[in-house]
């Protein structure tokens, strides 16, 4: 019998099957119909073979069930499969490669009959052939990894030759270049091709992507204009693309994949030298230095491409290594979560290239010391994997048994991707994920058994894994518990997708291109080194702070708007490194609260703020307040850094209310009677301000009785009054002075009194509101000053006095019922407390106040009206209603209670509920309904405003809201939440229906008939 190189003496081939050649007799038939009447020489002997080994027939039988691609390819190319059988597997390949070169045209013909169809023809026919000599090598055992890797790397190379060719002589006819050599226009064209990755290390896989960068040399002579030259290289780079991967009926040559260029999400396909260079200079990351290693120039103008790559070796290997990209380099390795019990290692299913364990890991282990060692000793510099394991070896780092460990898995690991990627020349790294798919896959492999496969398979990739985490120590993962977190390379980590949609994201793909982005410096926050290197450190923690927000996309959204303003990145994210808490704060700030978050983008100082123990103490006085306001004030030096500072402080004591109220914190009474002594504060220091800077053109005016300064007096109004201000709440308020209108100032330039306190005023409204480089402080509100708009600014006191005597309609006194002095010259401020005590003492007709009570609630009820739930301020039994209640009682019942119940009109609402429950004119079942109600409104509201920006139904937030809404309210869930403020909204209806009562009830009480009075706006 003819020798068979396959058997060398009948050793048995490394594949099996249990199909029989009866079960592959579709396939053995068309086998042998391709080899029939063959007049190939070595096609002939190859059928004289097969007639008299029973192991080669069972080889092919085995080869048919395993590989429907190998079969195609035998089928196809029956010379190549007798050649690697009768000759020998890499005679096969050579014989491949050389029929290619002689089948190209060369002098004269190479410019005139080369075109890109046949080029893309010959290169499929080439990639065919090889790879099916270089995978009967592979696995009959004949040819080792590195002869079927560099062979298949070859195929790449000389393929986008090529194509290439003929792109550019098509650019040279159409005068987009200059070629000196028609026939060779390869040669001093400027533009050249990187290989990176396997390809660049000639360790291609069977079924690989090649990853290549195009860049073109813009100071070759004619590729000067950038501008000019890029379309028409990066045209050239898509006709690359596609004469390489497209499709015909040759097949196709390679996949390619261009995203290892400098960042890819926002560069063109191709790049000028320049461009690329200044990118690694400034930008460029360490897993880029890292994919640098194995970069080699495979195609195009090779002098080009190699004085590229001298240029940009500073960056690769860096002779000094500072401990920040040190940390870096660690980081990444970090971000790959350790293993964490079994469902990591099961074996269907399993990815070979990116499990732990597997082909990644052997990688990353050389590249990651690479990158630290090579810089220095350029033993180091290797571009194959193996290599640079015996190159950590030479070097003394790595000994030699760990090294072996490595370099067996390796290549073990390996075997088993190509055998993955032979049966149906698919880009797979993942075992069958079906026991009887793995039962059927082993045998590829040469194993009787998925156990006895498998036993070899842990083996290995335990070990590696092993050593893998260990490369750095004990340092903690930056992972995160349901697996790894990368953002590194040019291809999404499908494990890192894995991980962020069980985190909770539900597009992961988005908040991976956003991260890289940053990590790309995109945003000025990312483009010093510094901060990029900070920022792999601290995104896992980030990412899983996020999580634990209701809707986590949203708060990454809200986070990147907020960290894509930031001017600088590396104080904000050295706070957070150095203060994890701070990563829970910003959570709960983008996660719930877009109102906080749009201030905190706003000003990003506030950041400083949140690092703060607590607020000051609630319990502490306005006066405690200014004096902490005069420490910020005391670093200022003129009137405009006496605005900016006191916005910050105020912006500062907001934002932080925020948080408190957010994190549960700080209830409602708390929040307004804290921010309403920040407002007073503020008062108590800009209010000065503003009088010193007009008094020194205009004076002052004193009182006629007291020669001390006749105002203003501000006398708070509305929420400001009640002590129950908000994050967002405008100053209510009026201006009394205590002089005659006529009387004058006495400045260099003196008015009269009336105009000058509404000048005043008017420069004091606009210190407090106007928006200067801080923001703005306070809207003010003065149309709750006697007669409205209608009258002067500020109020003489006697005039208030007269008008509140006298003419006041019924609104304006139930807005003194929440009248308070907040400011003002001792003598003045005394004298307007003691006129607004002596309104609040005046009797009036408690029907007509009934009526005019319940006629004002009706026509906010036909005007702003709502559904309870749609707006807890106006809504049937909503604040509205039980402040009217608590106006109405004070107007009727005030002037009897007031002597002996002092405090019945300069408290919280809360308080002046227990004064009329006190006074006998709630019970204390009311004063507790009222108030519990009250409170709760004001929760809901208040966190509403927070987190929605405003008022918003409640019935219809989202469900992440809703969650913080419940936990507010003290109740088990929402719908729970939702029975709750329709039982309160119902005992303040019943309550306000036996206090006011309907119109007709206030009109019978007054003495009136309805059914001729009740009309118009009471209906």
């Amino acid at each position: 019998m003819t020798t068979i190189p396959f058997l060398d003496g009948g050793v048995s081939l490394p594949v099996t099957s249990r199909a029989s050649e009866r079960d592959m007799s579709p396939a053995w038939d068309r086998w042998r119909s391709a080899i029939a009447s063959h007049e190939d020489e070595n096609v002939k002997a190859l059928a004289q073979l097969m007639a008299q080994s029973d192991a080669l027939r069972g080889f092919f039988t085995a080869l048919f069930d395993q590989s429907p691609f190998l079969t195609d390819l035998m089928i196809r190319e029956p010379e190549v499969t007798a050649h690697a059988i009768v000759k020998g597997c890499m005679e096969a390949v050579d014989h491949a490669f050389n029929v290619f070169d002689g089948s190209a045209p060369t002098g004269p013909e190479a410019a005139t009959d080369e075109d890109l169809k046949a080029a893309m023809a010959r290169t499929r026919r080439l990639k065919r052939r090889v790879a099916l000599a270089l995978a009967l090598g592979d696995v009959t055992g004949k040819l080792d990894l590195f002869q079927v890797t560099e062979a298949l790397s070859q195929v790449a190379e000389v393929s986008t030759d090529a194509v290439m060719a003929p792109i550019l002589r098509g650019l040279a006819r159409r005068g987009k270049l200059t070629v000196e050599d028609i026939a060779n226009p390869l040669e001093g064209c400027g533009i050249f091709i990187l290989g990176m990755g396997k390809l660049g290390a000639k360790e291609l896989n069977y079924s690989s992507d090649i990853d290549l960068i195009v860049l073109f040399d813009d100071t070759v002579p004619g590729l000067e204009d950038v501008g000019e030259v890029q379309p028409w290289v990066v045209r050239l780079t898509r006709d690359l693309g596609r004469a390489l991967e497209e499709r015909t009926g040759d097949g196709y040559v390679f996949r390619i994949d261009l995203r290892l260029r400098p960042d890819p999400g926002a560069t063109p396909l191709a790049m000028s030298v320049t461009a690329a260079t200044n990118y690694y200079a400034t930008i460029g990351q360490n897993w880029e230095r890292a994919a640098m290693i194995k970069a080699r120039v495979i195609g195009g103008d090779r002098v080009a491409g190699n004085r590229f790559l001298t240029q940009i070796r500073q960056f690769v290997w860096r002779k000094n290594l500072d401990f920040w990209t040190i940390q870096d380099i660690k980081a990444i390795k970090r971000q790959i979560a350790t293993h964490r019990g079994g469902h990591a290692f099961e074996a269907l299913g399993f990815n070979v290239k990116l499990g732990p364990g597997g082909i990644r890991e052997i990688e990353f282990y050389a590249q990651v010391q690479q990158l630290i060692w090579g810089g220095r000793d350029l033993r180091m510099r290797k571009q194959r994997t193996l290599d640079a394991l015996d190159a950590l070896v030479e070097t003394g780092h790595l000994d030699q048994p760990l090294r072996d460990t490595l370099a067996s898995a390796y290549i073990f690991l390996r075997r088993v991707e190509h055998r993955l990627q032979m049966v149906g020349d698919h880009q797979t790294h993942v075992l069958p994920d079906t026991q009887a798919g793995l039962n059927h896959f082993v045998g590829f492999l040469g194993y009787a058994s998925s156990e006895m496969f498998l036993e070899d398979f842990w083996h290995h990739t335990k070990a590696v894994h092993a050593h893998y985490i260990n490369l750095f120590g004990d340092a903690p993962t930056l992972g995160n518990a349901q697996g790894s977190l990368v953002f590194t390379g040019a291809e999404d980590d499908p494990e890192t997708t894995r991980t962020l949609k069980s985190m909770g994201y539900e597009e992961p793909e988005r908040a991976i291109a956003m991260v890289k982005a940053w990590h790309h410096a995109r945003i000025r926050a990312t483009r010093s080194e510094r901060a990029r290197q900070i920022l792999t450190e601290i995104i896992p923690a980030l990412l899983e702070g996020f999580a634990q927000t209701p809707n986590p996309d949203q708060t990454l959204l809200r986070f990147e708007k907020f960290f894509s303003g930031l001017i600088a990145g590396v104080q904000f994210l050295s706070l957070l490194q150095m203060n994890p808490s701070l990563v829970t704060s910003l959570a709960r700030i983008f996660g719930s609260a877009p109102s906080l978050a749009h201030q905190l983008g706003a000003f990003p100082d506030l950041i400083e703020a949140l690092l703060a123990d607590t607020l000051p103490d609630l319990s502490s006085s306005t006066a405690a307040l200014i004096d902490d306001l005069d420490q910020t004030l005391a670093r200022g030096r003129d009137y405009q850094d006496l605005l900016d500072l006191t916005r910050r402080w105020t912006n500062d004591q907001r934002f932080l209310a925020g948080i408190e109220v957010i994190e549960g914190r700080l209830h409602s009474d708390e929040t307004g009677a804290f921010l309403t002594q920040v407002a007073e504060a503020v008062m108590a220091r800009i209010t000065p301000g503003v009088q010193a800077q007009f008094a020194e053109r205009h004076g002052t005016v004193l009182s006629p009785e007291t020669s001390e300064p006749a105002g203003p007096v501000i006398v708070a109004l509305g929420r400001f009054g009640a002590l129950d201000l908000n994050t967002g709440s405008d100053l209510d308020m009026m201006v009394i002075y205590d002089s005659a209108i006529d009387d004058m100032s006495d400045g260099e330039k003196p008015l009269p009194a009336t105009v000058y306190f509404g000048r005043l005023i008017q420069r004091l409204v606009s210190a407090l509101s106007v928006q200067t480089g801080e923001g703005p402080l306070y809207q003010i509100d003065l149309r709750l000053r006697p007669s409205g708009n209608k009258s002067p600014l500020a109020h003489s006191l006697e005039s208030a006095a007269l008008y509140y005597a006298a003419d006041a309609w019924t609104w304006e006194l139930m807005a003194l019922t929440r009248a308070r002095v907040v400011y003002g010259p001792p003598a003045a401020a005394a004298k307007v407390e003691a006129m607004l005590t002596k309104v609040r003492q005046q009797k009036r007709d408690p029907n007509q106040i009934l009526i005019d009570v319940h006629d004002m609630r009706q026509r906010l009820a036909k005007t702003k009206g709502a559904p309870l739930l749609e707006n807890l301020k106006q809504g049937p039994g909503g604040m509205v209603d039980i402040e009217f209640i608590v106006q109405f009682l004070l107007l009727r019942h005030g002037p009897e209670l007031i002597a002996t119940t002092p405090n019945l009109f300069t408290g919280q609402l809360k308080d002046t509920l227990h004064c009329l429950a006190d006074g006998g004119v709630l019970s204390q079942e009311e004063r507790d309904l009222l108030n519990d109600a009250y409170q709760l409104w004001r929760r809901l509201q208040g966190l509403l405003r927070l987190t929605q920006g405003g008022d918003r139904p409640l019935d219809s937030v989202e469900e992440s809201l809703q969650e913080l809404l419940t936990q507010t309210a003290g109740v088990e869930n929402f719908d729970a939440l939702i029975t709750l403020c329709h039982r309160h909204a119902a005992n303040v209806t019943q309550i306000y229906a036996l206090k006011i009562g309907s119109p007709a009830e206030a009109l019978i009480a007054a003495g009136a008939d309805p059914s001729e009075t009740i009309e118009g706006d009471w209906m």
